[in-house]
């Protein structure tokens, strides 16, 4: 009887997402011949839905703050598709979004799937906001990507130096997803253990894997002082928590992914788990991150987390654009004059290719499992 209303809430919850979707998404089959479109591709169904709603919700509520123009002029209005966090299904959603007059710009999460359709975006000549999107090589793909998100090399640049400057750490193991956002992390952790350190072994898991025993024992029977973690999705919550499981007593190393969306929440025990955040994240309250915080809580009934800060500030990053360009034509030209931007996440800053930098806060917890900040300087100058 429980597991019954259990699927009939979940039923009800997911209809009611896609009702609000569709009911968003009939709001835009028309518009004034001065609005412009910007698309947007996020996971509402699939792996990481849980965080393809936050997104949605963020997303709407930088629109509502925009009032629906850019610039305080230009009429904007956006597209919403669902990728499903698979490449099949967000060059779909890219194609049809292209079949949409006026379109001027698209916001896409993801790595794997955003890199798949990016050559097209090229053929477009239109900018891409990507978020949730870690991997090195999205922003290499083409000049016209922007990201608003942490690169995972960033982050694995500075749990690598936290893990053997300061925690003295000799020998590591490393789980990463099997994508280049892994293979990011792994290059880097080689990189700094590589003179008189160890990382070994190194497992990988698929976004789509739940159960990663046999991966997780390989890494525990190596006898590692610590294990670095990177990536998301069902894999990376069973894998924390199994490492607890086999009584794991060395240093359990992670990156941001920990605090987005509900991911924490799953963590069963959070003792001796070290991981990265963000200004957001630590609750420095800015009045812009107040705001949001009141209005994502007023409207959804929780806080948000830093998946949709991000989201946020992918839409807003489009307003900062056309303040730059004062035209729709002009996008682009807009994005490349942002080198400092202040963001509800911190301070952000580009360099000439869209890629981002912004300082990361090394976080611990207490015997309560309340946060501690553990080292605010270390990720300040890493580039």
């Amino acid at each position: 009887m429980k597991k019954n209303k259990l699927l009939i809430a979940i039923g009800a919850v997911v209809l009611i997402g896609i009702v609000s979707l569709l009911a968003y998404k009939a709001t835009n089959k028309s518009a004034p011949d001065d609005v412009i479109r910007i698309g947007a591709i996020l996971p509402l169904t699939g792996s990481v839905s849980v965080m393809g709603q936050e997104i949605f919700n963020s997303i709407k509520i930088a629109e509502q703050k925009l009032e629906g123009r850019f610039g305080n002029e230009q009429p904007f209005e956006l597209i919403v598709e669902d990728g499903r966090y698979t490449s099949k299904d967000t060059v779909l959603a890219f194609a049809r979004l292209l079949q949409m007059k006026r379109l001027k710009g698209v916001l896409a999460f993801g790595n794997t799937p955003v890199s798949q359709f990016i050559p097209r975006l090229n053929e477009e000549h239109m900018p891409l906001v990507a978020f949730g999107t870690g991997a090195s090589d999205v922003t290499k793909l083409s000049d016209l990507v922007f990201r608003a998100w942490i690169p995972v090399a960033l982050q694995a640049k500075v749990m690598a130096k936290y893990a053997h400057d300061i925690l003295k750490i000799n020998r590591i193991a490393v789980f990463a997803i099997n994508d280049q956002s892994g293979d990011d992390a792994i290059s880097i952790f080689k990189s700094q253990y590589g003179k008189d350190g160890v990382v070994y072994p190194i497992e990988r898991f698929d976004i789509s894997d739940v159960d990663v025993k046999a991966q997780i024992m390989k890494l525990v029977d190596s006898k590692p002082d610590a294990i670095f973690i990177t990536g998301f999705g069902p894999a990376y919550i069973s894998s924390l928590n199994y490492l607890k499981e086999c009584r794991f007593s060395g240093k359990i190393l992670t990156e941001i992914s920990l605090v987005a969306s509900d991911q924490r929440s799953h963590v069963k025990d959070l003792s001796n788990i070290i991981f990265l955040d963000t200004e957001f994240g630590v609750k420095i309250n800015t009045p812009e991150r107040i705001a949001f915080v009141n209005e994502y809580s007023r409207a959804y009934g929780r806080e948000p987390t830093i998946v949709g800060a991000f989201a946020y500030e992918a839409l807003m990053l489009y307003n900062e654009a056309y303040k730059n360009a004062k035209s729709s034509d002009k996008l682009i030209e807009g994005f490349r004059r942002i080198s400092k931007y202040h963001s509800i996440v911190g301070e952000i800053s580009y360099d000439s290719q869209g890629e981002i930098f912004f300082p990361l806060i090394v976080v611990g917890f207490d015997s309560n499992g309340q946060e501690v900040v553990l080292d605010e300087e270390i990720g300040q100058n890493i580039k």
